[in-house]
């Protein structure tokens, strides 16, 4: 049998996140020849299909994406994935198809209710062995649900792996405007004055969803915008904004700056909107009494040297369009934006003679945020995941702002400008 250079273990491969986002990204991966030329896919599954039987599952489940490029090196393993001992198969393949140097991923794209158990099973199974930085292990959020939860499953992870070993996914990471965050800040001249704390009267971070919450009714009324979107997406981004300059680019310092801009965020209380649409507790799925938030608004203030920065935060769904940019608004009147959705663009706003002028520049090469992710573990650049006291410190404050939830604002599209 030929040995593998690379080998992918997806669980959850007939799951929503593999289909939309996963596959189409590996098949991405493959087409631009940025996987190793001997790489294995192994897709798990409790249903009874072989490999032809999965691919003709997904082909009719996928929304149009063609994976015609990945059959030939996936192959589909029957098991629960909860059941140690349906360990066998998964482990009998992965030694037929490594060598000492293969890289094997194990990605747990699953209901992060079994994430702890399968964790445990994989290890169990000796699949991962810790500080065997070959073996890697992906996790999608939530990454817990408060503090306490996410200080309890970091330290059981951290007792089965190292922390080289683990990525913990936040596909915001992915996106190239948010990684280029910190080339804007200090690394490209024209900007790095511009952004600097001493020019900055205020910095708004802005993600709309035209839609509601669709099908997801069970779990987002257990959920809310803070644990959604706050505690994760828009914190790594405030991080990011306002930590000092790394002596060196590398993840740990750069996880190290930003730790340091978290413990220095504070909530600005008055500023706060909790919101919740109109036609929420109408939902499938949601209870009719429900008091979980759509929408939430704030001011952030980091006690650093960006302490007279207002960091304005603003999120919600069923708004009047769908948006997502970063606004920085200059002392003297002038505005850098950066588009992230729809368009991926910066646009730079001054005023000069009495005229405004306003130019941009939209942003063609713009990867996928899955297929760079999963490009970044399987070239272990760490630069793009969140460290285990990233994750806590941010379920600190978000565990703060929802201690501060005194009621509703009812909002519907225009509500909201």
């Amino acid at each position: 049998m030929t040995k593998k250079d690379l080998i992918i273990c997806l669980y959850g491969s007939t799951g929503d996140l593999a289909f939309r986002k996963l596959l189409p990204a590996i098949s991405n991966l493959k087409y631009n020849n940025k996987l190793p030329s001997k790489t294995k896919i192994l897709v798990l599954g409790r249903r009874d299909f072989n490999t032809k039987d999965y691919f003709d599952f997904i082909n009719s489940n996928n929304g149009g994406n063609n994976f015609s490029n990945l059959v030939e090196i996936t192959e589909y393993i029957n098991m629960q994935i909860s059941d140690l001992n349906d360990f066998g198969p998964l482990s009998e393949a992965i030694t037929n198809y490594s060598n000492k140097e293969t890289i094997v991923i194990h990605y747990l794209a699953i209901s992060s209710n079994l994430m702890l158990d399968v964790a445990k099973n994989i290890s169990d199974a000796k699949l991962v062995i810790k500080n065997n930085l070959n073996h890697r292990i992906v996790f999608e959020k939530p990454f817990g649900n408060d503090f306490i939860s996410s200080s309890k499953i970091n330290n059981q992870l951290l007792n089965m792996f190292d922390e080289s070993q683990i990525f913990r996914i936040d596909h915001y990471l992915g996106k190239d405007l948010i990684k280029a965050i910190l080339d804007l800040r200090f690394k490209t001249n024209l900007l790095e004055s511009a952004l600097s704390p001493e020019k900055l009267l205020s910095i708004d971070i802005v993600a709309k969803e035209e839609d509601g919450i669709l099908n997801r009714g069970a779990f987002y009324d257990e959920t809310g915008a803070i644990k959604d979107m706050f505690q994760s997406h828009l914190l790594q981004i405030v991080s990011l904004l306002t930590m000092n300059k790394p002596k060196k680019f590398t993840s740990d310092v750069i996880a190290n700056e930003k730790v340091k801009a978290l413990k220095k965020t504070k909530i600005k209380e008055d500023s706060i909107v909790f919101g919740q649409y109109y036609s929420y507790l109408e939902e499938e799925n949601v209870s009719s009494n429900s008091l979980t938030e759509t929408l939430i608004k704030l001011t952030l203030n980091i006690k650093n040297k960006f302490k007279n920065v207002d960091i304005n935060i603003f999120t919600g769904k069923k708004l009047d369009k769908k948006e997502t940019y970063i606004k920085f608004n200059l002392k003297d009147g002038s505005e850098i934006n950066l588009n992230i959705f729809p368009n991926k663009s910066i646009v730079l706003k001054t005023k000069l003679l009495n005229e405004v002028i306003d130019t941009g520049y939209n942003f063609k090469n713009i990867d996928d945020e899955y297929a760079t992710l999963i490009n970044a573990v399987i070239n272990n650049y760490r630069e793009n995941f969140v460290r285990s006291d990233e994750i806590e410190i941010a379920w600190k404050i978000s565990d703060e702002l929802l201690s501060y939830k005194d009621g509703l604002t009812i909002y519907n599209e225009k509500t909201f400008k």
